[in-house]
Order: structure tokens, then C-alpha cells, then sequence
């Protein structure tokens, strides 16, 4: 699954994260959301950030992980100057504001924000099965994360449409995604 992500072309991976932003920003809990935690996209995975361009962004805060020596996840506004989601540069401003983090992936640089203030999180992964399991990459901070977490808190996966498999191994804590944005549409996941 890393070998074939890692390796689509950028043009693909721009592409197909345009056509999942479509239908993200159509889901009902993204809508709802007031507080949108994304992530920063790295080697192939298609890129959440982009959504801030579009209109159905306005007026929601996006804020970002920041990974702790202690393999803890904290989520921070992504610049101390607001960003105004919706409008066109918003994404190329917030991507600006990043800097690269302990495993070389961008993070944010603005204050911190209550993770119970969080309505959606979406959660990057290698794999994805229809029960909402999914493989990470093995450090388990969106697991350690998650299972604190409010069980309102609706979190979903985000990925190519082959990174969705029949089954994949789970463990009594983890918590599942409620559903996979693809580019091709919403995949529901079914309950364990």
C-alpha cells in the first residue's frame, strides 16, 4: 500500500484530492462541523488541506495536528494570522505557515485548541476496510487520540479507492471511522 501511494504522480494525487474535496465538503458532519481537524498530507496521500477553498468552508476553523516527544497528537489553529477559509489563496497562506515536524511532516504553528471543541477529524491511514478499521503507520497517535475522544466526535478516512480492503486486522481500542472519503464518493463504513 506506502509503494503504491508513494508511488502516484503528483498530478493524480492533486486531481483525485480535488474530486474527494467535492464530495467531503457535501458530507452532512462536515457541513455541521463548526471545527475541522485535517492533516498535512505526505507521500501520495491525498490532501485534505484543499478544502479550504471551497465555498462550503466558510466560516468553519480548520486546525492541525502537531506530534508530541511523548507519541501524543495535539491539534493547533495553523498560523497566529487568520486564515479565511473559502477564499481563494487560503490554502496556499495555511500551507505557508507550516513547519516541518519530527517525521518531516508539516505542522502548525499557531496556539493549540481543545480537542472537545473538535466536530470532524479526519484520519490518515495506509488502509481502509468497510467496518471503518483502518491501518496506520505504526506509531498509534491517532489511536492514542481517538479512544480519548468523545464518542460524538465523527472521524473519517480519507483515500485512494484501492486503499480499501476487505478486512483488516483490529484490536479491542480501536475506535473505526464512520466512513471513507474517496475521489469517486463516501464509502459508509458499517458498525463492529
Amino acid at each position: 500500500m506506502r509503494a503504491r501511494r508513494e508511488g502516484a504522480p503528483e498530478g493524480l494525487i492533486d486531481e483525485a484530492s480535488a474530486q474527494a474535496a467535492a464530495f467531503a465538503v457535501a458530507f452532512e458532519p462536515f457541513l455541521a462541523a463548526r471545527v475541522v481537524a485535517l492533516y498535512s498530507p505526505l507521500r501520495g496521500e491525498l490532501d485534505p488541506i484543499c478544502w479550504l477553498e471551497r465555498p462550503e468552508a466558510a466560516g468553519k476553523t480548520f486546525v492541525l495536528p502537531r506530534t508530541c516527544p511523548d507519541r501524543r497528537l495535539t491539534f493547533h489553529l495553523p498560523t497566529t494570522i487568520p486564515i479565511a477559509p473559502g477564499t481563494p489563496g487560503c490554502t496556499e497562506h495555511l500551507v505557508g505557515s507550516l513547519i516541518p515536524g519530527p517525521f518531516g511532516i508539516l505542522e502548525p504553528v499557531g496556539p493549540p485548541i481543545e480537542s472537545s471543541l473538535i466536530d470532524l477529524v479526519v484520519v490518515p491511514a495506509l488502509a481502509y476496510d468497510l467496518r471503518g478499521s483502518r491501518l496506520g503507520y505504526g506509531g498509534g497517535y491517532y489511536d492514542r487520540w481517538l479512544v480519548q475522544q468523545r464518542p460524538e466526535l465523527c472521524a473519517v478516512g480519507l483515500g485512494h479507492d484501492w486503499q480499501i480492503v476487505e478486512a483488516l486486522p483490529v484490536e479491542d481500542h480501536d475506535r473505526p471511522v464512520a466512513a471513507i472519503l474517496t475521489p469517486t464518493g463516501i464509502a459508509p463504513c458499517a458498525a463492529r
